[in-house]
């Protein structure tokens, strides 16, 4: 069972990392930070949850 929850948490991190690192590359580049723009980068969105896996 402990391996279990700590590959889970593993995985979670992981993806948290990733999504951070992600976001921390890109929002620095976007010229206008409104509201459409950083809708685009919410963690449910499609194109972020392929670039996170």
């Amino acid at each position: 069972m402990t391996e279990i929850v700590v590959k889970i948490g593993t995985w979670f991190l992981d993806a948290y990392e990733k999504y951070l690192n992600y976001l921390l590359q890109k929002l620095p580049n976007e010229e206008s930070l409104n509201s459409e723009a950083l809708e685009a980068f919410l963690p449910w969105q499609k194109e972020i949850q392929k670039m996170c896996k």
